[in-house]
């Protein structure tokens, strides 16, 4: 089974945590995961940067969703804890608690068109496609796809020099005549 997407986490860690109590974030992971039966493979599986696992990373963003919602609170880092408005959301017995379903919150609304101004991007009013990647996913990706773009670009630089016009130093750098 792949690993759930982040947008698929929001439900059930909001679900988990309506027994009020003050979770840690290690619990959530731990439990959300047994509700998508993930295997310890799956749950150890790292981002490409291999500094974080991937589960957590998800999680993690899930529930920094939620909080920034207005649904969780967070009364010290690493913990959170479900509000009367988590609560009543759940009530409502919604199918799915994406980007687009949280953005009818204002504190939720107003920290997503700040992270779009910081990232130089308008907000979109609705997204026909929302990105079910987390921050760090999206980042990771980019990273990659440019580094690749650079590859090509030297490996095209190359293709295109005479090697009859290059010649060595003594430090074994190349430079042209």
């Amino acid at each position: 089974m792949p690993i759930p997407d982040y947008e698929q986490v929001k439900l059930p860690a909001l679900e988990f945590l309506s027994d009020g109590q003050i979770r840690r974030l290690r619990d959530v992971y731990d439990e959300v995961a047994k509700n998508f039966g993930l295997t310890s493979e799956e749950r150890a599986e790292l981002l490409p940067s291999g500094t974080q696992l991937r589960w957590n990373n998800r999680v993690n963003w899930a529930c920094y969703d939620l909080y920034k919602a207005g649904l969780l609170d967070r009364p010290k880092r690493g913990h959170y804890k479900i509000n009367e408005m988590g609560l009543k959301i759940l009530a409502q017995k919604p199918s799915k608690l994406d980007r687009t379903f949280l953005r009818q919150f204002p504190h939720f609304l107003e920290w997503d068109k700040g992270v779009a101004k910081t990232a130089g991007t308008k907000p979109a009013a609705h997204e026909p496609e929302p990105s079910t990647q987390t921050a760090n996913e999206r980042l990771e990706s980019a990273f990659e796809e440019m580094q690749s773009a650079l590859k090509q670009d030297l490996l095209d630089l190359v293709r295109k020099m005479d090697p009859f016009c290059i010649t060595l130093r003594d430090d074994g750098v190349g430079y042209g005549d």
